[in-house]
């Protein structure tokens, strides 16, 4: 009922800025202040709610699942979702579900709260604030895939500002949409903090997995305990062979260098690293315009010579004539090793095989010095395998072992051999000091190639179970410890 108390005769109003004016604008001002602080009450009341009735739950599931039940209770919402990433860089995951007997839309879901925890403010359909439409397409195809009039979605983020989740309302009560979004910006922050608490304590995955062994066994089942432990100190003391792991390494078993085998300038490189070349194929070619400038300057001398020879014979000069005759005589060998050089302008592979080493294409036109290598040949057919045997393994390997290995190039063949040598100074390889094994293998398909890298293990002696899991933990200990 109305105050008769304020009621003003309307030809008692003075002019704009009277008395009776400024009663009236007092009275609204104190109405909005008495609405403002009753909706500051409400929201108050609703927080603390929902904190006393999350102080009760015991993991983060429970957390979860407790306030989307109440935010959609307070929020008269048809449904509400809980979006929640486990790590900042984790992916965004449904952790919580008002209506728990629909599981549709899961995956439109999940992308609109990624969407709402992306945008970092409220995301509101219909969208009253113009301002505010920006990056809602999922939660839009979200909305008509779930046939929802309205949508209220809150973003959720932890202490260091970084997004890691959202609530989302759907289809809250229509005659209280700002209530709505103001409750679920006032929940939100305390929301956030617990999740994050709860999901800081949440176990591991193989804390989880040992719980699941350890209880059972710590309640009901002692007994079984003492079995499981006798049955695992038995299968300890099994003996069982010991592999040695080591990294290989095939090389050939024979190597071949091809030389220059005279000076000249490269014409011409016909094969590279990788090739495989049969015996007597044309390696490289030199040039033999050099030689054939040299022959003919040799014919002339050559001529020469041997008019020099028939004037000092004519004269009866016959120490001269010999002289003459002499030096003819060398300059007619040096032609027939030039003549010889020029036929042989060919470099030819010695042995049937690969090239391992000599890429020369680039080299093409410069000079060859005699003696200078060219090419490296490896023969195909046969390889060795040489293992890298760690230091504090040496003690278990000697030779005539069985070894098995494998190269990353052919992971699908299982290789096996016998360790024939072992060298007896370590050599320093990828920063470890190992000792070199050779285990010689047969590739009668010539499918091995040198340099092939791999993984092999030598088949040592026989020990307990034990010993082959513990036994180099045991000794660091020892090391460690002085012992």
């Amino acid at each position: 009922m109305l105050d008769p108390s304020i009621i003003v005769d309307t030809n008692q109003v003075p002019a704009a800025g009277g008395p009776a004016l400024v009663s009236l604008e007092a009275f609204e001002k104190a109405r909005r202040q008495a609405d403002l602080g009753e909706t500051r009450g409400k929201l108050l009341s609703a927080a603390l709610e929902l904190q006393t009735e999350l102080d009760g739950c015991r993991d983060f599931d429970a957390v979860a699942v407790q306030a989307a039940r109440l935010i959609a209770g307070l929020t008269v919402a048809r449904r509400v979702q809980i979006a929640w990433r486990d790590q900042a860089t984790a992916d965004v995951r449904i952790v919580a579900d008002s209506d728990s007997t629909s599981t549709a839309d899961v995956v439109l879901a999940t992308a609109a709260g990624e969407e709402i925890a992306a945008r970092g403010s409220i995301a509101e359909l219909p969208c009253t604030d113009h301002a505010n439409r920006h990056a809602l397409l999922a939660t839009r195809q979200y909305c008509e895939a779930a046939a929802a009039s309205s949508f209220i979605g809150v973003p959720l983020g932890d202490r260091n500002g970084n997004p890691r989740g959202a609530v989302m309302a759907i289809d809250p009560d229509p005659a209280s949409l700002d209530h709505t979004r103001n409750l679920l910006a006032v929940m939100g922050p305390a929301l956030s903090q617990k999740l994050a608490h709860f999901q800081s304590m949440q176990p591991r995955h193989w804390e989880r997995i040992l719980r699941s062994v350890i209880e059972p066994v710590a309640g009901r089942h002692r007994h079984a305990a003492a079995l499981i432990a006798a049955f695992l100190s038995v299968l300890m003391l099994i003996p069982v062979g010991y592999n040695v792991p080591a990294n290989c390494e095939l090389q050939p078993v024979h190597r071949r260098f091809v030389a220059a085998p005279f000076d000249g300038p490269l014409e011409k490189v016909l094969v590279r690293p990788g090739d495989v070349v049969e015996k007597e194929d044309t390696l490289a070619r030199i040039n033999s315009r050099e030689i054939e400038y040299q022959l003919a300057g040799l014919r002339a001398d050559l001529k020469r010579a041997e008019q020099e020879t028939k004037g000092l014979v004519v004269e009866h000069d016959f120490a001269g004539s010999n002289i003459a005759r002499l030096e003819a005589r060398r300059i007619q060998l040096e032609t027939e090793l030039l003549q010889y050089q020029r036929d042989h302008l060919e470099i030819r592979s010695p042995l049937s095989g690969v090239v391992v080493d000599g890429d020369l294409e680039t080299a093409e036109g410069t000079p060859l010095t005699k003696g200078e290598t060219l090419f490296e040949i490896a023969p195909l057919g046969e390889m060795i395998v040489e293992i890298a045997i760690a230091e504090e393994d040496l003690a278990y390997v000697r030779k005539g072992m069985e070894v098995e290995f494998y190269l990353h190039a052919l992971p699908d063949r299982n290789l096996h051999g016998v360790l024939k040598h072992i060298h007896p100074k370590a050599e320093l390889r990828d920063h470890d000091n190992v000792f070199i094994g050779e285990v010689y293998i047969e590739d009668e398909e010539n499918v091995l190639r040198p340099g092939m890298r791999g993984r092999s293990w030598v088949q040592s002696d026989r020990h307990p179970l034990g010993w082959n899991l513990f036994h180099k933990a045991y000794f660091a200990l020892r090391h460690t410890l002085g012992w």
